[in-house]
C-alpha cells in the first residue's frame, strides 16, 4: 500500500487538511442485443482501452452483417464473458464485456479549523490542478468546482490505484500543499 498526499499548485497556499471521499469508478456494460458469432476479441481482462476502441467484433446471426462493440470511455476491461471467444455464439441479453472507467470523482472536505481561516480557499479555483503523491507516481487531481467547505475533484487512476487510495484515505486526513516538491 502506498502513502498519498495531495498537493495544490497556487501562489501563497500554505497547507490545508481535509477528508477525501471518492465515488466508485463508473462501469460500462456491453450486453448482446441479438444472436451473434464472435469473430475477434481485441482485448483481455485488465487491458486498458481508449474511447472508441473496437473491443469485440461479431457477425449477426440474423442479418449476417459484421458488427463491433466499441468502448464509450477510457478505462480498463474488468470482465469478459468466458464464452466470448472467436467462433462461439452468444444469445441476446448476455453480458459480453464490462469496462471500468479510469476517471474517478470525489470531494475533498476541509477540516473545521481550516474552514475558519478560509484565506486559502481564495487561492484554489475550478480548473486548478492538484497533485496526489504516492510512492508510485504523482496523480493529477483536477478541481472541478469549489464550494464553501469542499473541493469537487476528479482524477485518472490506474486500475489498482483506486483500492490503494481508498485504503489510505480511510486512515484519516489528507493534506493539501503548495508545491509538488513536498512529494519528493
Amino acid at each position: 500500500m502506498g502513502s498519498y498526499l495531495i498537493l495544490a499548485m497556487g501562489a501563497g497556499l500554505q497547507s490545508v487538511s481535509g477528508n477525501l471521499v471518492l465515488q466508485e469508478p463508473a462501469s460500462e456494460y456491453h450486453y448482446s442485443r441479438e444472436n451473434g458469432r464472435v469473430v475477434e476479441l481485441a482485448i483481455e481482462v485488465g487491458s486498458e482501452v481508449a474511447k472508441k476502441k473496437m473491443m469485440l467484433q461479431y457477425v449477426s446471426e440474423d442479418s449476417k452483417k459484421t458488427k463491433a462493440l466499441i468502448s464509450n470511455e477510457n478505462g480498463y476491461v474488468d470482465y469478459i464473458n468466458p464464452n466470448a471467444v472467436p467462433g462461439n455464439v452468444f444469445a441476446p441479453g448476455e453480458l459480453l464485456l464490462r469496462v471500468q472507467s479510469n476517471r474517478v470523482f470525489g470531494a475533498h472536505y476541509f477540516e473545521q479549523q481550516e474552514i475558519e481561516s478560509m484565506k486559502f480557499a481564495l487561492e484554489i479555483q475550478a480548473k486548478t490542478r492538484l497533485w496526489l503523491c504516492s510512492d508510485e507516481r504523482p496523480i493529477e487531481v483536477r478541481v472541478d468546482d469549489v464550494a464553501k467547505n469542499s473541493l469537487l475533484v476528479s482524477m485518472k487512476l490506474k486500475k489498482e490505484e483506486y483500492s490503494q487510495l481508498q485504503h489510505t484515505i480511510s486512515e484519516g486526513s489528507i493534506a493539501l500543499h503548495q508545491s509538488i516538491q513536498a512529494c519528493l
